[in-house]
């Protein structure tokens, strides 16, 4: 199999993301007549986020941002990806999403528990995406624990 590159799989990203953005922009306008960067925003998102890439990589096996960069998520054996391998891979990198956000923030922190609890998930974010360099395969920690990998297509 010839695995998709970090370079890939980031542009991906940022395409789906401004994508899922100005859909939950528009939600959020349109719903409270007013633009919001609160935490409304941030709940539309995610929740937009983890419906948005069950739904294309189950059915499509691709986001819009995957296929602009010719690349898809199977399986380990190259199979179509299960629908609970999908949802459990967005669940999963959703998760490291919030440990990134609660991360970033741990120089906010004042109290002890909270900034262990900040530094947990400061690392956890990191550790998701670290796997990657080491991995002949390239997979990150949700596609190992999802048994999937993201592969070019042509």
């Amino acid at each position: 199999m010839n695995y998709a590159s970090l370079g890939k799989r980031l542009g991906a990203k940022v395409i789906d993301t401004l994508i899922i953005g100005i859909i939950a922009f528009t939600i959020l306008f349109f719903y409270y007549a007013k633009f919001s960067l609160g935490l409304e925003l941030m709940l539309v998102f995610g929740a937009l986020f983890v419906t948005y890439n069950v739904i294309f990589v189950y059915f499509k096996g691709a986001t819009p941002g995957k296929f602009a960069m010719k690349i898809i998520v199977v399986n380990t054996d190259s199979s179509k990806i299960s629908l609970k391998n999908a949802i459990y891979r967005e669940i999963i990198m959703a998760f490291y999403l919030i440990c990134n956000a609660f991360g970033n923030l741990l120089v906010l922190g004042t109290l002890l528990i909270w900034n262990l609890f900040l530094g947990f998930m400061l690392l956890f974010g990191v550790a998701e995406k670290f796997k990657f360099f080491f991995d002949a395969r390239k997979k990150t920690l949700h596609d190992y624990l999802a048994d999937t990998v993201v592969v070019n297509y042509e």
